[in-house]
C-alpha cells in the first residue's frame, strides 16, 4: 500500500514542480518569480521526504509502513546520511538492484560500470539529505508559516542589530542571481534568506532525480504488473555515462530504461 502512496505522491509533486518551473521561466515580475521558486523549494522538499520514508521502509518495513516518516525520523536520518553517507550495499538494497554476474572481461568492465552508477546515487542521496536540512524551516516558512519582514523591518524590531547584520544581508541581496532576500521570523531570532536562480534551478532537478528514484523502487518491487520484467535503472542516474559505458551496461547486466 506504501508503494501505491508513494507513487501517487511523487506523480503529483513531480507535476507541480514541473508547472511552477515552466512558470518561473516564463516569468519576468519578480514578485511571481520569488513564489514560484519558493514554491519549487517546498515541493522538493516534500519530496525527498518520500525518499527518507522509502529508505526508512527498506530498513524496517514494519514499522514504516505508512506514507510518510516523521520530521524527527527524516531529520535523524538525514543527518547520518549527510554526515556519513549512505553505503553501496544499501543503495542497492532500496532500489532492488543486482549487479552483473560472470567473471570475464566484459562482465568485469561492467561491474566497474555498475558500481560507479551505485556510487553516484549515494552522493545523490547525500545531496538530497543537505538539501532538506538547508531547507526544511523554509518549507515550513512558505507553507505553513508565511510570516516575513523585509529586513530594514527587521532592523527595526531587532534592538540588537548591528552593523555586521546589515552588511550581511547587503551582501546577500547582492549576490549573483538573487531574486528576493526574505527574513524569516524564528523562535530563535531572525534569518535572512535569499532566493538565488541557482538554488531554484538545482532544486528542480533534484526533484526530478528525486521522482525517479521513487518511480526506480515501485519498477523493482514486482508490485506494478505494467513495470518490465527485467531490472529498471531510470536514466537520471546515468547522465554521467559515456554513451559506450550505457550500451554497455544495459546490454551485460539485464538493465531496461522504463521511461
Amino acid at each position: 500500500m506504501c508503494f501505491s502512496s508513494w507513487r501517487d505522491s511523487a506523480y503529483n509533486t513531480s507535476d507541480a514542480i514541473r508547472r511552477s518551473f515552466r512558470r518561473y521561466k516564463a516569468s519576468t515580475a519578480q514578485p511571481e518569480r520569488a513564489y514560484r521558486g519558493w514554491d519549487i523549494i517546498t515541493a522538493v522538499v516534500e519530496m525527498t521526504e518520500i525518499v527518507a520514508t522509502a529508505i526508512l521502509n527498506a530498513r524496517d518495513p514494519l514499522r514504516f509502513a505508512a506514507h510518510q516518516a516523521s520530521n524527527d525520523q527524516i531529520e535523524e536520518l538525514f543527518t547520518s546520511i549527510r554526515d556519513h553517507g549512505i553505503s553501496g550495499a544499501e543503495v542497492r538494497n532500496v532500489l532492488g538492484l543486482q549487479g552483473p554476474r560472470g567473471l570475464d572481461a566484459t562482465a568485469m568492465r561492467t561491474l566497474r560500470i555498475f558500481e560507479n552508477v551505485v556510487e553516484r546515487i549515494a552522493l545523490i542521496l547525500r545531496d538530497t539529505a543537505v538539501f532538506w536540512l538547508d531547507h526544511i524551516d523554509h518549507a515550513r516558512w512558505f507553507r505553513h508559516y508565511p510570516a516575513t519582514l523585509t529586513p530594514e523591518e527587521t532592523w527595526i524590531i531587532d534592538k540588537n542589530v548591528s552593523d555586521a547584520d546589515r552588511a550581511k544581508a547587503e551582501e546577500l541581496a547582492a549576490m549573483p542571481g538573487a531574486i528576493e532576500l526574505v527574513t524569516i521570523m524564528k523562535d530563535t531570532g531572525f534569518e535572512h534568506t535569499v532566493l538565488r536562480e541557482e538554488l531554484v534551478v538545482s532544486a528542480a532537478w533534484l526533484g526530478d532525480v528525486a521522482t525517479q528514484f521513487i518511480m526506480n523502487i515501485l519498477a523493482n518491487s514486482g508490485l506494478d504488473v505494467r513495470a518490465p520484467k527485467k531490472t529498471a535503472l531510470f536514466p537520471g542516474f546515468l547522465a554521467h555515462l559515456t554513451a559506450e559505458d550505457r550500451e554497455l551496461l544495459f546490454a551485460n547486466a539485464s538493465y531496461v530504461d522504463p521511461r
